[in-house]
């Protein structure tokens, strides 16, 4: 992709967040593709804009496992900006919600990756944890 089908890429993503806000039901049913979509990216403000869409949706049990594993790969990745990571965090209680043995593990990684990380980081993850106490 160059730079400019990059940026049609970013703005195009971009309405499409402000089109979910304001009318979801055109982004209903299309889990399994904005998945897709965030296997097929590396530019971090598309996967920002599709996990804030997909939080909008809150797609059932059926997408958990694979959301968590594309959740954990950004907060892991050592590379990735801490937005991305954030919005990853704010995601996983929707998923942790129906699978509370999963807590533990999804806290100890947010906590093992906080280290170096920006007050936005600590929040998300501070929020994470008021979902469940």
């Amino acid at each position: 992709m160059n730079e400019n089908e990059g940026k049609r890429a970013e703005y195009s993503a971009w309405l499409a967040n402000h089109l979910a806000e304001q009318h979801l039901r055109y982004f209903e049913g299309l889990e399994p593709r904005i998945i897709q979509l965030l296997h097929q990216t590396k530019n971090e403000s598309l996967l920002r804009q599709w996990l804030r869409i997909l939080k909008m949706l809150k797609p059932g049990p059926a997408f958990d496992s694979e959301i968590l594993a594309l959740c954990e790969g950004f907060i892991s990745n050592p590379e990735a900006k801490v937005a991305l990571k954030a919005f990853s965090i704010h995601l996983l209680p929707q998923i942790i919600k129906r699978h509370p043995e999963l807590y533990d593990e999804v806290d100890a990684l947010i906590h093992l990756h906080s280290e170096g990380q920006s007050p936005a980081y600590h929040s998300a993850a501070k929020n994470f944890r008021k979902n469940f106490s």
